[in-house]
């Protein structure tokens, strides 16, 4: 196959996977999903062994592109999961899915009683070989973010719709608004939207407005290492903060008086 005949079978596939939409059996889209990950995996070895520094930097710039759309399909399917009732399934059609055997064309079958996995991140962090307080985050970032489940079952819009909005902007590192999110909910009072109620956000500036708004101006506005060191002040990815921490980080970004922040 010559240059030209490859890039024509490449805009085919490209063009394939948009304009024949549904149309696609999730067989054929299991295939031109293998057949890209082929193809970034070779190309990847091929930029490895040419040794220009400039294909080498555009490259990077490539993965990290990759990366930011990679959480973005990481919160995306976890949601579907849960909204599906993927951890319903029954042990013959996990099998079948593992040795690549599935008839699609039939329905899934589902348990009747107890499932095999108590809930979504039991089964995502079996499943995708993670831990499970990593499968159980993907499915909490992708409430605030992505979209949330009703306790109907029927999806819903995410908790904090500003940075969704944000979060969806591919030139902004999802992996730091996801972050500023996970900070914000520290603020709020839980998510009750599964139990049929809507909460509402809380958590003001001085201005009246909410910090969510504040967060989302400075990740469209900043540049990415600026807004980054802005937000860092009150990010609190990890662990439960004091009220006295939480205060002070957002201080930072909102100004020392802050309302509506519940003493955590």
């Amino acid at each position: 196959m010559n240059t030209q005949s490859l890039a024509t079978a490449l805009a085919t596939l490209r063009r394939a996977s948009t304009e024949l939409g549904s149309r696609l059996s999730a067989g054929m889209i299991l295939e031109l999903g293998c057949l890209c990950l082929a193809l970034f995996t070779a190309l990847g070895r091929l930029v490895h062994c040419h040794h220009d520094p400039r294909l080498v930097l555009a490259h990077a710039k490539l993965v990290e592109q990759f990366a930011w759309l990679i959480h973005g399909e990481q919160l995306e399917v976890a949601l579907d999961a849960e909204l599906a009732g993927a951890h319903s399934l029954t042990l013959q059609e996990y099998d079948a899915l593992a040795a690549g055997t599935t008839n699609f064309q039939s329905p899934a079958q589902r348990v009747r009683g107890r499932t095999c996995y108590k809930d979504t991140a039991n089964l995502l962090a079996a499943w995708l070989n993670i831990d499970y307080h990593e499968a159980a985050g993907r499915i909490a970032d992708a409430h605030r973010l992505v979209g949330r489940r009703t306790m109907e079952g029927t999806r819903c819009n995410p908790r904090f719709e500003r940075l969704a909005g944000v979060y969806r902007d591919p030139s902004i590192d999802r992996r730091q608004v996801a972050q500023a999110a996970r900070a914000l909910d520290r603020l709020e009072a839980p998510d009750e939207i599964f139990n049929g109620v809507d909460t509402a956000l809380t958590a003001t500036a001085q201005d009246g407005l909410l910090l969510e708004e504040h967060a989302a101006a400075i990740l469209r506005a900043e540049e990415q290492r600026t807004a980054k060191k802005k937000l860092g002040a009150w990010s609190l990815s990890t662990g439960k903060p004091t009220g006295r921490t939480s205060r002070r980080s957002w201080a930072c970004l909102c100004g020392p008086t802050a309302t509506g922040c519940r003493s955590l």
